[in-house]
Formats: structure tokens, sequence, C-alpha cells
């Protein structure tokens, strides 16, 4: 393993939608366009599933800070002679290029533990943590590549985010709800303090990571990343058409889906 990924999250969206993306442009007719953003990957995706594919395209270096696509990617869709044998020796490559915390590591029979260790030196940890871990574990099976049992099947089944295994059962007894202090935004609008979604916090701690220093473009790549997160999460009373319609970007939110 030699270079890390552009991205310093490493992709925590399911296999299958990123599967199902890169295939999408192997057996396409058109060309890739100049930017993958939501006009393109929502013809395809919907709610948090862009966000999260375009993080995984940065990290294994397939779209640039821009979002713009890479020699590679563009290699990928636009040669018609590329078939799903090709795309899973590619796949394999990138996974060992990229994961340079895996270095060292024996992937054959590694811990769960051992695993985890060292995907938390992303500084990643709960339901982010254990999805990007089954991320690479079922990229890298898809990519032939043999990975510890120890770890492949745990991620085959739903974990709490401690690690330990969720019981299935009947349906869940709800907890009672505390109200918390609600946080005054403007007026008589209020947004209870509540701890935000996982996408949210990811790209809040991006944030923190970049700092005050950051160029024009990758300040409209975060941000273009954050107005979906934060659309899908807390969308307004009325519709997006008839508040751009009307000129107003008012904070009224639904708190939760």
């Amino acid at each position: 393993m030699a270079q890390a990924g552009r991205g310093t999250i490493p992709p925590y969206v399911s296999f299958k939608t990123f599967q199902t993306f890169m295939e999408w442009l192997i057996d396409g007719e058109d060309a890739l366009p100049a930017r993958i953003d939501r006009s393109f990957w929502s013809q395809r995706l919907s709610g948090a599933s862009g966000p999260q594919l375009l993080g995984a395209l940065r990290f294994l270096n397939l779209v640039n800070e821009r979002d713009e696509p890479e020699p590679l990617l563009e290699e990928i869709a636009q040669d018609k002679t590329v078939d799903q044998r090709d795309f899973k020796r590619i796949l394999r490559q990138l996974l060992e290029e990229r994961y340079t915390v895996l270095e060292g590591l024996d992937l054959q029979r590694g811990s769960a533990d051992q695993f985890r260790e060292r995907f938390q030196q992303y500084g990643i940890e709960g339901d982010t943590l254990r999805k990007s871990i089954a991320f690479f574990v079922h990229a890298s099976q898809f990519a032939g590549m043999e990975i510890s049992p120890h770890v492949a099947n745990r991620a085959r089944q739903p974990r709490k985010a401690d690690g330990s295994r969720k019981k299935r059962q009947g349906p869940k007894e709800q907890p009672a709800v505390v109200p918390a202090s609600p946080i005054e935004l403007a007026g008589n609008v209020t947004l209870q303090d509540h701890r935000p979604p996982p996408l949210v916090q990811a790209a809040y701690d991006e944030l923190l990571k970049i700092g005050p220093k950051w160029s024009p473009e990758r300040m409209k790549a975060w941000t273009n990343v954050w107005e979906a997160v934060v659309w899908y999460h807390y969308p307004p009373v009325e519709r997006p058409s008839e508040r751009h319609a009307q000129g107003q970007l008012g904070m009224d939110f639904q708190v939760g889906r």
C-alpha cells in the first residue's frame, strides 16, 4: 500500500450503492460530466447516498477536490471494453493503494479489534466506523481479496455503535423522550438540542480538519455536500420550490424525519 486517499474519511456508503454507480458508468452511453455533482448522481441516487458516494470517490482518488473526474474514472466510463473483471482488478489496486492505515496488517488473519484500531486512525467512531469497515470488507471480497473471517462475518451482521451484536427480536420499545433545553435561533423559532445525524457530524468534522484556510473550489465542494446533507435531514416546512419562488430562506426546520 503506497498512498493515502485524497479524502480524510474512508468510504462508509453502502458498497452495493458504490458498485451500482460504477457499473452504471461502465455500461452508460453518455460521457461523464465535467463535475460529479447532485445534478448527475441524483439520476440514480437519493437522499444521503449521493454525498456519501462522493466521499468514497474522493477517498479513492477517482475525483479531485472539485469533484471533477480523474483520468482513471474517465477511462472506466469511456473505455467500452472495460468489463466487470477489469473493474474488480482496478478496485483491488485502489484498495491496496489508498488504505495506508492497513499497511503491515495480515488481512487474512487480522482480528476484528485490529481492523477497528486501524480504522480509528482516520478519526472516526460509532456508526461511521462500522460502515467504513463494512465497505472495505465487501469491496475487498468483491475484488477477490481474502479477508479474515473474524472481520468478514461481523461485517455481515448489524451491530451497535460499540461493536456489540444487535439482537433480532420484535419491535423495540421506544424510550421516553426527555425534551432538551431549546436553542433559540431567530424570533420564536427554536431547534431542540439533539445529537446530530452521523452525516451532519461527519461533514462538520471534515470542516474542522480543513481549518480556516481553504480554496474557493474546496469551499464550494464542501458547501454543496453540506447543503445536500442538511436538506435531507432538516427539510423546510414548505417545499423548496415554494420557498425559493418566494425568495425566502427562513429557519423553519423539522427536527428529524
